[in-house]
C-alpha cells in the first residue's frame, strides 16, 4: 500500500504532479474543443435555415463529421493537416513547413465533430422557438439579426442545453483518444508511468477517479447554468 501511494507522491520520486498537470491538459483541450464545436455548431445551423448552398454546404460538413470516427478524424488531421496547408499556400510561394502539435490537432478534430452535432442541435432548437416570438420581434422594429440573437438564440439556447450538456460529456470522455497521438493528458500520462514502474492497474484507477470528478465538477456546473437560464420560466415551460 505504501508503495503505491509513492507512485502518486509529488517531484522526481513519484508521478502525482504528472498525473495533475494532465489532468489540467485534458480539462483545457475539452474547454476548447466545446468552445469551437459551439461555434462552427451555430455557423451550421444558421446555414441550414439560410439560402441552398449554404444548406449544402452546413449539411455535407454534419453528414462527413457525424459519419466518420473521432479517432480517424484525429489520425487524419494530426499527420495530414501540414500536408493539406502546405497544398493550399503552395500557390502564394510557401515552401515552409508547418506542425500540427498534437494539442492543435486534437482540439481541432474534438471541435469539428463536436460542431457536426451540435449543427443538427441548434438547428432543432431554433425551429423550436415560438413563431410568435419572431413576430414580437418584427414587430418592435428589431432588424433581422439582431431579433435572431436578442430574442430567437437564447430561448434556441436553453432548448438545446439538455444536448449540449451530453455533448461535453461525451467531448470530455473522448479526449482520452488524444493520448494516441502524443498529447501528454491524464491516459498519456498513466501510461508513461506504467510504462516506467510496470504497475499499470494503480495509474489507470487513478485515471478513472480523475475522470470522474471532472464529470461531477460539470454536472454541478451544467445544473447552475440550467438554474440561470431556467430562472422565471414556469415548470410547463421548463418542460417543454
Amino acid at each position: 500500500m505504501e508503495e503505491t501511494l509513492l507512485l502518486f507522491s509529488w517531484g522526481s520520486k513519484g508521478w502525482g504532479d504528472e498525473l495533475v498537470l494532465g489532468a489540467l491538459v485534458t480539462a483545457e483541450v475539452a474547454l476548447v474543443a466545446f468552445a469551437g464545436g459551439l461555434l462552427l455548431g451555430l455557423i451550421g445551423a444558421i446555414g441550414k435555415l439560410s439560402g441552398r448552398l449554404s444548406y449544402a454546404l452546413a449539411h455535407g460538413y454534419s453528414v462527413v463529421f457525424r459519419g466518420l470516427p473521432e479517432l480517424l478524424v484525429i489520425s487524419l488531421i494530426y499527420f495530414g493537416g501540414s500536408l493539406a496547408i502546405r497544398a493550399l499556400l503552395a500557390p502564394f510561394g510557401f515552401r515552409g513547413y508547418i506542425e500540427f502539435n498534437p494539442f492543435v490537432s486534437g482540439t481541432l478534430a474534438l471541435a469539428l465533430v463536436m460542431g457536426a452535432y451540435a449543427t443538427e442541435l441548434f438547428r432543432g432548437a431554433i425551429l423550436s422557438v415560438d413563431e410568435g416570438q419572431v413576430q414580437a420581434a418584427s414587430a418592435l422594429g428589431l432588424h433581422r439579426w439582431h431579433a435572431f440573437f436578442l430574442v430567437i438564440l437564447p430561448q434556441a439556447f436553453r432548448i438545446a442545453l439538455p444536448g449540449l450538456s451530453n455533448l461535453w460529456m461525451t467531448i470530455l470522455k473522448n479526449t482520452a483518444l488524444l493520448s494516441v497521438i502524443g498529447l501528454v493528458d491524464m491516459v498519456r500520462a498513466a501510461q508513461l508511468g506504467a510504462a516506467s514502474t510496470r504497475m499499470p492497474f494503480p495509474f489507470f484507477t487513478a485515471v478513472a477517479v480523475g475522470y470522474i470528478v471532472l464529470t461531477y465538477l460539470s454536472q454541478i456546473a451544467i445544473r447552475r447554468i440550467e438554474f440561470r437560464t431556467n430562472r422565471g420560466m414556469s415548470d410547463s415551460s421548463v418542460m417543454v
